[in-house]
């Protein structure tokens, strides 16, 4: 009597639940011994799990059914009911309904295995979405729960997130990447494997390391490290975070079709502190191609370009910057990053549908790649080739600043400079510049910033001398001699032929008078100024010494407090240049008129020429910040610190610096005031040349620094010299004759030194 009431009940709501369910019910009509099948086989399976109305009156049915049921077929129903009442967003009658299938049916292994597994991964998840954190802890502990298996691992992906918020996201895609960058089969198991993943599950699993990968990728491709290896590390982390969200892309939507997979990636839902977001688009899918070429391209040592680094918000190009393509310090590595970078850049233009505009971006990205990787090809003719196709490329890319400055440059390792002209005009009509640059020199605004249309000018400026008298091969803007600051501003000015460094001024100071703060623009011209000023072929002298134009631009970071800023140090080493190049000119030019040691002027120019330099050396330890405070030192005679001056650095490097260590302790010697401190310099001076001696290599020279001088003078005859000068400052005579090159006396006279020791100077 019992069964048969049962049955009429069971039929009875069959009968109910197929008047509310629609057309997919008309067709399959549930009946309630699908909540007493095993899981696989009961026609449940085929229901749409989004359809809340449905899934609920499921719920409703099963529940009722268990209330019936006995044993094994009592916990699947309440299983059912329960992942129903999930699905219908009702966590708390889910809770209930899971915990009791869960608790019962750990005793009727193993034919419930399937549904004890599946329950307790529901359960996980309804326990988080109520916030229960603990309890989903405690649960994805059990051990009837596989670490290995892919659900219990988007578990604890979800578990991180509810529990850390975003601080849990890396530990959360680390779960997840290893998991759901497979295909659909292998996290499915295939037919008749029901203990892996469902499509919906797989679906969420990836939705779940899109959003991470690409969330995590794009931080770490924004940031700014200190330094290029820095930068460089922050790129391959990028790398390691969108990789697995583009397989996880190509696992949904698989190569070669375009991307167009709203179903396989979809939205995510809120968890914890980390609201919902909706699926992504089309194009926020392909983008991640974009920033994974992006993230190979900064991993090769690309860096940003000063005054660009907005560009990229404002124009569309994926918020990641804009790169400088030519020019850069390579990395080891590059030409694999390069190589991965194309890859990346021709996915994304492959696989975007016809309407996906935005894939003319890439274009850039692929013609920006090829243009970085010139320094690996070494044949003339395939290097013009290629800067052919980077061409090709960049005229399919969208009319931006950042595409036709890149144009412009690639015209110009072309020889094109008619093209590459107008496309610097034309990125400077492009980017809105709205202020001219006045004729004449003019002050400098403090209050103008337009960094964009500064950055343009010094662009402009660079062509007229970065590759000026320069081999193909070694061209600069073709990368081969590095990119960093001081490489542009200090080692290019002083390559570059002087009359294309005088055409490059008024662009340079056009640049600073857009934007006060153009670093780059100050220093390039500071030194240009610094250089030209002691160049006597060039007649009417671009800067007098004592060099007032290059105090005007360098004055900007003598008067800065803060260490940190960009290009300090070089603003700094350069301001100490311009104190002792102005000090050694008037040496040579008026010798009989040159200011006393004494003179109020000389002790504070010596002064202040040797803490800019410590100071440089201090925010970058470069070898030639330190020389010159020493040079600073022993040319003004200031002479009570001696770290600078001591010999470091092995072979060549250092033969020189213990020439510098000997001229130093000769200098102090000459100002000591007590004799047998006096002699005591004078004897670490003479040791310190005789292990100069000794250390030197055969024809080893030394940049002599002034324009009065050769450009390089002979290190032996340096260093024998010094050691005759302090044998004479001891008193014993040497008979010099024509031992010695007047090149070598003229260059210790113009370091302070003067040509007879005669005791200290007055």
């Amino acid at each position: 009597m019992r069964k048969a009431l049962s049955a009429i009940v069971g039929a009875g709501l069959a009968i109910t639940v197929s008047l509310f369910s629609g057309d997919a019910w008309t067709q399959e009509r549930l009946r309630t011994d699908a909540c007493i099948r095993e899981l696989g086989k009961s026609s449940l399976e085929t229901l749409n799990p989004s359809d809340a109305s449905l899934q609920l009156q499921v719920a409703e049915t099963c529940r009722r059914v268990s209330a019936t049921a006995r044993g094994v077929e009592a916990a699947r129903a309440r299983f059912y009911s329960g992942r129903a009442f999930s699905r219908a967003g009702r966590p708390d009658d889910a809770i209930r309904q899971l915990e009791a299938a869960v608790n019962t049916g750990q005793d009727f292994e193993p034919v419930f295995r399937a549904e004890l597994r599946a329950g307790q991964l529901e359960l996980v998840q309804a326990y988080l979405t109520k916030g229960r954190v603990e309890a989903a802890r405690v649960l994805l502990a059990s051990p009837s729960l596989s670490p290995s298996d892919p659900g219990v691992a988007y578990q604890r992906a979800l578990l991180s997130l509810a529990e850390l918020g975003p601080a849990g996201e890396e530990s959360a895609f680390g779960a997840l990447k290893i998991v759901f960058a497979q295909d659909g089969a292998r996290l499915g198991g295939g037919p008749g494997v029901l203990s892996l993943m469902t499509p919906a599950e797989i679906s969420r699993g990836r939705s779940w390391l899109f959003r991470l990968g690409q969330s995590l990728g794009q931080n770490a491709l924004r940031a700014q490290g200190r330094d290029g290896e820095q930068r460089r590390s922050d790129a391959q982390r990028a790398i390691d975070f969108l990789g697995p969200a583009a397989a996880a892309i190509d696992a949904a939507c698989p190569d070669p079709a375009p991307i167009d997979c709203a179903t396989g990636i979809g939205a995510t839902d809120p968890i914890g502190a980390l609201e919902g977001r909706p699926a992504p688009t089309r194009e926020q899918l392909l983008d991640v191609f974009f920033q994974i070429g992006i993230a190979h391209l900064k991993a090769a040592g690309l860096q940003e370009s000063p005054g660009f680094s907005a560009l990229a918000g404002a124009q569309g190009i994926s918020g990641v910057g804009a790169l400088d393509c030519v020019g850069s310090q390579l990395a080891p590595d590059a030409a694999q990053h390069f190589q991965y970078a194309r890859y990346a850049f021709d996915a994304y233009t492959r696989r975007s549908s016809a309407s996906a505009g935005s894939s003319a971006d890439a274009r850039w990205g692929l013609g920006c790649t090829i243009l970085a990787n010139l320094p690996n090809v070494s044949e003339p003719g395939e290097r013009q080739r290629q800067i052919a196709q980077a061409i090709e490329q960049l005229k399919l890319a969208p009319r931006r600043p950042l595409t036709m400055l890149t144009l412009a440059r690639a015209h110009v390792m072309q020889g094109q400079l008619d093209s590459a002209r107008a496309n610097f005009k034309q990125a400077l009509d492009l980017s809105g510049a709205t202020t001219r640059c006045p004729s004449g020199d003019v002050e400098f605004p403090p209050a103008n910033r337009d960094a964009l249309a500064s950055r343009i000018y010094v662009e402009v400026a660079r062509t007229r001398y970065a590759n000026t008298g320069v081999p193909r091969e070694n061209d600069p803007l073709v990368g081969a001699g590095g990119g960093d600051l001081y490489y542009r501003t200090i080692s290019e000015v002083a390559a570059a032929r002087p009359a294309s460094l005088r055409e490059s001024e008024a662009d340079l100071r056009c640049a600073i008078f857009l934007n006060y703060e153009n670093v780059e623009a100050r220093l390039t011209l500071g030194h240009i100024y610094l250089r030209l000023g002691s160049e006597p072929s060039l007649g009417p002298l671009i800067d007098r010494p004592p060099y007032p134009k290059a105090e005007q631009v360098l004055q900007y970071f003598a008067r800065r407090h803060s260490g940190s800023v960009e290009g300090n140090a070089e603003g700094l080493y350069l301001a100490s240049r311009r104190l002792t190049l102005a000090q050694q000119h008037a040496l040579a030019v008026t010798p009989d008129r040159a200011r006393s040691t004494t003179d109020r002027s000389f002790l504070r120019d010596g002064e202040l020429a040797v803490n800019q330099a410590a100071q440089a050396f201090s925010l970058a330890q470069r070898p030639q910040f330190r020389r010159q405070a020493c040079q600073a030192q022993i040319l003004f005679g200031q002479t009570a610190e001696q770290g600078f001056c001591a010999a470091a650095g092995q072979g060549e490097e250092r033969a020189e610096t213990l020439l510098y260590e000997g001229m130093y302790w000769l200098r102090r010697g000459q100002r000591e005031a007590r004799t047998d401190e006096r002699l005591r310099s004078w004897s670490r001076s003479i040791q310190a040349f005789n292990r100069g001696v000794s250390a030197k290599m055969l024809g080893q020279v030394v940049e002599s620094g002034h324009s009065g001088l050769p450009p390089t003078i002979d290190l032996g005859g340096l260093l024998s010299y010094g050691q005759r000068y302090v044998l004479a400052c001891r008193g014993i005579n040497y008979n010099d004759g024509e031992q010695t090159a007047p090149e070598v006396k003229e260059y210790y006279r113009l370091s302070g030194i003067p040509l007879q020791c005669g005791g200290r100077p007055s």
